[in-house]
């Protein structure tokens, strides 16, 4: 049997190391197994067989090669980090500019379509009569713009950015968390007033936090201030019900109004159900639900006005046609102070009175509830969806989650956290956190990672 002797040529020492990172398992000394350590080093099942090697300096290269890899991965990690904000950034500012001139052109279409449709447009006097009428299907030209799914792209790059804060969580790195923590802006989350005492958050997503959203203020000790394109609207505490903003329009339930125009012209109009749209216009909506204040959900293109204390008639509003459809009455016949979250084609309801979730299926236009979890019948409750998950506030006491993307399935993760919370208040989740206010006007966030509750400071103008 031949001696070992070094895999180096003409190698006086004695062969003391065998590297493995070969088949023929290469037969190193001492000097020349770390030479070829140093070159070799590139694959990490060579490490591993390096590392259990007899030779301890072999031992310390591995580990000052792992400290090294860690630190460039640790270095690439951040490089990719910013280029995800960069291109987020991106794709937010082209979306917000897509987004306006769908709605500029989607705007001039249905002008088109109505100017074309018109019997005043085939008689017009002889001089101005064009030789041969349009002839426009509203339909037909719906289809021309059938492309135009921005709603749908939102709800696209809404999944994308949770896909992504979900890996920075792994990563311990939010490049969505911009600024102090404990400072939340005012153009961030917003806040109404429905009575002389307490405030509501309204219910915004996260990519409702842009130019586009309509800025709240807290006016005085009676009214809420809407100020936007140097129009101011101020509402009357006294007859504040529901709202709900969906980018360029808010609507209102049982509500008085006063406007103020750009002149200092006051005129005061009182209506159950109005709308103020992207072009300062307040709009009166004909609803025939006379309920106090409803559950509003926004659904491609329709308003859903579910719930109240009036009466057990629930519609749908098309913001397109603006006109009114019934919907399948209420099983329940009403319910007492409502809130609403969206999940998938389906809208989530609780209320004071209902000690489970109510399920509207809007494809089916039918009622269910869910049967495995029981809520309080005598506390308030808020529900939003949020990353794919289904939350439910019910004041004073829990806080429950449902597993992603499955509402059949729940998990307790917060107890008395919510003792101070006002009834009747909106809650909304933002950037890994469910917001409320208390009965004291103090914005607290339910931290989702933590499970905790802390009082936040918050910026908003007076």
């Amino acid at each position: 049997m031949k001696p070992f002797k070094c895999f180096v040529a003409n190698c006086p020492n004695d062969p003391e190391h065998i590297c493995k990172c070969t088949p023929e398992h290469t037969i190193f000394c001492s000097s020349h197994a770390r030479n070829h350590m140093t070159k070799k080093f590139e694959k990490p099942h060579e490490w591993i067989d390096l590392y259990f090697q007899p030779n301890p300096e072999s031992r310390l290269l591995v580990i000052e090669k792992v400290n090294e890899l860690k630190k460039e991965i640790r270095s690439r990690l951040d490089s990719l980090a910013s280029q995800y904000i960069e291109l987020l950034t991106t794709i937010e500012s082209s979306l917000s500019i897509a987004i306006e001139k769908y709605h500029k052109l989607d705007a001039e279409c249905n002008d088109i379509i109505f100017f074309a449709t018109q019997d005043r447009v085939l008689n017009m006097p002889t001089e101005y009569k064009i030789e041969e009428p349009l002839q426009l299907d509203p339909e037909e030209c719906k289809k021309i713009i059938k492309c135009w799914k921005f709603p749908e792209i939102e709800s696209d790059l809404d999944k994308l950015k949770a896909y992504i804060e979900n890996l920075y969580e792994i990563l311990e790195v939010n490049p969505f968390q911009r600024g102090d923590k404990s400072t939340v802006n005012s153009e961030e989350i917003h806040f109404i007033r429905n009575n002389s005492t307490d405030l509501n958050i309204m219910n915004l997503s996260l990519m409702q936090t842009s130019k586009k959203i309509l800025n709240f203020s807290k006016k005085d000790s009676q009214s809420v201030q809407y100020n936007r394109f140097g129009a101011n609207y101020s509402f009357n505490s006294s007859g504040l019900g529901s709202a709900l903003m969906h980018h360029d329009f808010l609507i209102f339930f049982n509500g008085t109004i006063s406007f103020y125009n750009n002149w200092g012209d006051n005129n005061e109009e009182e209506a159950w159900t109005f709308m103020i749209d992207k072009d300062k216009n307040m709009i009166m909506l004909e609803s025939g639900t006379k309920s106090t204040s409803p559950a509003l959900t926004y659904y491609k293109n329709y308003v859903y006005v579910l719930g109240g204390v009036q009466n057990g008639v629930s519609e749908k509003y098309d913001v397109k046609r603006k006109t009114w459809e019934n919907l399948a009455p209420l099983p329940q016949g009403c319910f007492c102070s409502p809130h609403s979250a969206l999940f998938e084609d389906k809208i989530l309801i609780t209320a004071i009175c209902l000690t489970q979730i109510m399920i509207y299926d809007i494809i089916r236009n039918s009622y269910t509830q869910i049967q495995n979890l029981k809520l309080n019948n005598s506390l308030n409750k808020s529900i939003l969806s949020y990353n794919e998950r289904v939350y439910v506030l019910e004041f004073g006491r829990n806080i429950y989650q449902s597993e992603i993307g499955d509402i059949s399935k729940w998990e307790l993760i917060g107890n008395n956290q919510l003792s101070n919370c006002i009834v009747q208040s909106y809650s909304v989740a933002f950037k890994g956190g469910i917001y409320f206010v208390n009965r004291n006007n103090q914005l607290i966030e339910f931290n989702l990672k933590t499970k905790m509750a802390t009082y936040i400071t918050f910026t908003q103008n007076n």
